[in-house]
């Protein structure tokens, strides 16, 4: 069993944890994501038997972990610390506080699975209508081709414009290195299903 994660708990002041920052706030859409259209199904496969007090419910974990890195924030520490004090960490907690060494080993250990969230992000996309920009992509093609060599569009190729740079710079995201190649991957993967789920929100705003 798992600690009761009760997102219409009541409250005196505000009346509700969804009132804690503004209805429109990407803190309520990551969470409900989490909760209505991801899969979590091998996360709680890893919970095969009971041992001590009830864990923190995994799927309120991920939506923490996703929506901190939505804001950049990247160390266990921060994020046990955003729980505590930022409103809008506390929206998708409802209130809970994990400290930063269940946030940590959530993560170490099911990283794997977090990894493969990135493709049922990608199929959310597709399904917000972000598929389309293959048919922009193509049009774009086809001006370049019949501006020349001095198409304003060709210069573009000159200029260098990687998804995962824009990633970087946007998320300010810089611990990659070598020696944790797993670790880095399973990361970069986290934080490219968040890059897609903010302009998911983007889209249905």
């Amino acid at each position: 069993m798992f600690r009761e994660w009760s997102i219409a708990q009541r409250w005196l002041l505000p009346p509700s944890v969804q009132e804690l920052v503004p209805a429109n706030y990407v803190a309520h859409f990551i969470r409900e994501v989490v909760r209505e259209e991801l899969n979590l199904t091998e996360i709680f496969a890893a919970y095969d038997e009971e041992r001590g007090a009830p864990p923190f419910h995994p799927t309120m974990i991920t939506a923490l972990l996703l929506y901190a890195y939505s804001q950049g924030v990247y160390s266990s520490r921060r994020i046990a610390r955003g729980c505590e004090e930022r409103l809008d960490f506390m929206a998708v907690t409802a209130m809970q506080r994990p400290d930063f060494r269940t946030v940590s080993e959530f993560r170490r250990r099911h990283l794997r699975a977090l990894e493969g969230l990135f493709k049922q992000v990608l199929r959310l996309c597709q399904r917000a209508g972000m598929a389309r920009k293959s048919a922009l992509a193509r049009e774009m093609t086809a001006r370049v081709k019949r501006g020349g060599h001095r198409s304003r569009y060709r210069l573009r190729k000159q200029i260098v414009e990687p998804v995962n740079g824009h990633i970087k710079e946007a998320r300010g995201f810089r611990r990659f290195s070598m020696r944790g190649a797993v670790k880095a991957r399973g990361e970069w993967s986290l934080l490219c299903s968040v890059h897609n789920l903010l302009k998911v929100a983007s889209i249905d705003r």
